[in-house]
């Protein structure tokens, strides 16, 4: 039997790489904007589900970023 102390112990650990995940993901995508800012002149996208945006030559490319296993 655990005690609540012990349960919001388990709670925690399992939610800690969570968010060390969604930090990650955030840090990479403000990365990839900050690069194809200085390289493209690329920006945040204001589009639901697209990270960034930029031209490169004659293609307009729509980029999401992902990390992690999926």
């Amino acid at each position: 039997m655990l005690t609540a102390a012990e349960i919001i112990g388990v709670f925690m650990e399992a939610s800690l790489p969570t968010s060390d995940d969604e930090r990650f993901g955030e840090f990479l995508a403000k990365l990839a904007v900050f690069v194809a800012q200085q390289t493209t002149g690329g920006y945040k996208s204001e589009r639901e589900g697209v990270d960034l945006e930029f031209v490169n030559g004659d293609i307009h490319y729509i980029v999401q970023i992902k990390s992690g296993p999926n």
